[in-house]
This record gives C-alpha cells, structure tokens and sequence, in this order.
C-alpha cells in the first residue's frame, strides 16, 4: 500500500514537472514590438519554444508588420542562438490582411535593419519563388501564415514540407477561425490526424504540429500530452493569460499614446486659445481707441456745427441790416444822386 501512494505521488510529481517543463523565464518575456496583430496573444509560447528547440534555420511565410517574426528573432538574439531567420513575403497584402502600400514593408525592413540584420533576412518574393533559396530538410521551424483559404494553406504546407527537417515543427495560425472563408481549420483538422500536435484556442488559434521525426526532448513533452486533458486545459490557460497580458499591454501602450495625442492636441488648442484671447484683447483696445477717436471727431463736429451757426446767424443779420439800408427813405433819395454821378463821370 505505501509503495502505491509512493507511485501515485511520484505519477503526480512527473505530471505537473511536464507542465512545467512547457513554460519557461522566457515566456515572460516583454515583445520589443508590440503592434496590433492577430498574433499578439502567442509571443510568450513562441520565445519558449525558440528556447526549446533551438532551431538552426527558421523561416516565415506571410510576416505582414512582422509582429511573430520579430518575437522568433527577439528570442535568437536574447538566447545568443546560432539560428538563421527568413521572412518571405510580397508585402503588397491579400483578401485576408488587407491591401496596404509600401510604408509596411519600409516599417518591417527598418526595424529588422536596426536589430536583426546579422542573421535576420527579408525575402520580398511569393512563397513558390522562395522554395528555390532553401535546400531540402533545412528548416526546423516554420511558420505558415499566408492567405487562409483551404486550397491556399495546403498548397503552402506541401510545397514546404521537403524543406522540413527531421527536427521540424510547423506552425499555423488562426486554426480557430471559421468565418470569411478561412481553410486553416479544415486542414489542421486533416494534419492533426497524421502528426504529434498542440493546439492553443485563445488568439485566433495556433497549431503547433510536430512533422520532424526527431524533435529535441524539451519540446517532446508538449506533444505527448496528447491524453492528458488536464495538463493541456493547463498549459492552455498558462498561455492564454500571458496572451491576454500582451493584449492588455498593448491596448495600455495604445491608450498611452492617444493620452499624449489628446494632451498634445489639448496644447495646441491651449495655444489657440491663448492667442485669439491675445487677439481679442488687441481688438478691444484697438476698438477703444477708434471709440475715442470717433469721440474727438463727434466733438470737432459740434464745435464746427456751432461756428457754422455762428456764421449763418451772422450773415442773417447783416442781410437784414443790409435790407434796412435798402428800404429807408435815405437810400432811395440818395440812390438819383448816385446815378447822377455815374452819368458825370462816364461823359468826363
């Protein structure tokens, strides 16, 4: 009896050091790029499992704004890793990411310039171009994430798979999509029968299938616990909340940047203000002083309207001096004499 409970407690022990064999420092990790991606939630199981298999050649299909590509080659640097990156795109979008222009590729090639130009390359080119650059059983991880359609994800997935080697593991995002038109799920529900698989729910979805024949121990263990629904309801919901850290994180970052959007805006208008309040206060008193002036000119005004009263009341009365003169009896007596002299001076 005491051999069993020593069993069943050795049996436990075992289960939970699996688990946390699945987890590691390196989950924990904070994304030097943190952008809105579909992928965002899955950075912590993607540098943990760089750590866990330390893989030699890594290659994308399908990066976009690069957020996974940039978390696998954030865990190569960080692990001093040997490993040799490749992201292969037409950065030009599809039905599934959208259209977009040049200043994608020209944001992804900047960053990859500034921290990963040593073993980091960008390969601008469709996925069936690329297949030339890479010998057969050369790739030990390889994510797949193009345009979703059922056709198009298959077509990926076996025109790659003799590039796998024999430590291989291929990833697929958006395994928990089933709207417009995505195939992902269909067929990861055919490659899930044939390989040693893991499957997270949370973002989207991510399907990590085992094709290698010889994958390193310490990522062994996330394939067999296939039957174990506990440990892999655990390692789920491990995953997932340090996703939705990340998702909390950047949504933090987001909401930080509009605050300094808005107090930069609220500045400006500040500013504004200020400066039609300086405005108005020169308008005021340029207001005042045109009130003045019209004062001055209103005054000038009666002085001159007075004066011309003055004049006219002046010129009445000489008109009626004057009409006094010519209606006295003096006037019209003196008026023969005058014409008297006018007819004596004209004959002289």
């Amino acid at each position: 009896m005491l051999n069993n409970k020593n069993t069943n407690h050795h049996l436990k022990l075992s289960s939970h050091e699996n688990m946390l064999s699945c987890i590691s420092a390196a989950s924990f990790w904070m994304p030097n790029l943190i952008n809105l991606s579909a992928w965002i939630e899955h950075a912590p199981f993607a540098f943990w499992l760089i750590e866990a298999t330390k893989p030699a050649t890594i290659v994308e299909l399908g990066t976009h704004q690069g957020y996974s590509y940039f978390a696998f080659c954030q865990a190569v640097k960080q692990l001093s890793l040997s490993t040799r990156c490749y992201a292969i795109d037409t950065w030009e979008g599809d039905e599934h990411s959208g259209f977009y222009d040049e200043m994608i590729f020209q944001n992804v090639n900047t960053h990859n310039t500034q921290r990963y130009a040593g073993f980091s390359q960008l390969i601008r080119s469709t996925f069936d171009d690329a297949l030339d650059y890479f010998t057969d059983k050369s790739i030990d991880i390889l994510h797949i994430d193009g345009r979703h359609f059922y056709e198009d994800v298959k077509h990926d997935f076996e025109r790659w798979v003799p590039k796998l080697s024999d430590r291989s593991i291929v990833l697929f995002h958006d395994i928990n999509v089933k709207e417009r038109h995505f195939g992902v799920f269909k067929l990861w529900e055919e490659l899930r029968c044939l390989y040693p698989h893991f499957e997270f729910i949370h973002g989207h979805g991510l399907g990590v299938l085992a094709v290698g024949q010889s994958i390193t121990d310490d990522v062994r263990v996330l394939f067999e616990m296939t039957n174990n629904d506990k440990q892999i309801a655990n390692i789920q919901s491990m995953y997932s909340r340090l996703g939705s850290g990340l998702m909390d994180r950047y949504h933090l970052i987001k909401l930080t940047q509009e605050e300094a959007n808005l107090r930069e805006e609220m500045l400006h208008l500040r500013e504004n203000i200020f400066q039609h309040e300086k405005e108005k206060t020169q308008l005021a008193a340029d207001l005042e002083i045109t009130k003045q002036a019209l004062q001055q000119l209103k005054i000038q005004l009666s002085v001159m309207d007075g004066a011309i009263k003055e004049r006219n009341a002046t010129i009445s009365n000489l008109n009626g001096v004057f009409l006094e003169i010519y209606s006295s009896p003096f006037w019209r007596w003196l008026l023969p004499l005058k014409k008297l002299k006018n007819l004596f001076l004209q004959r002289s």
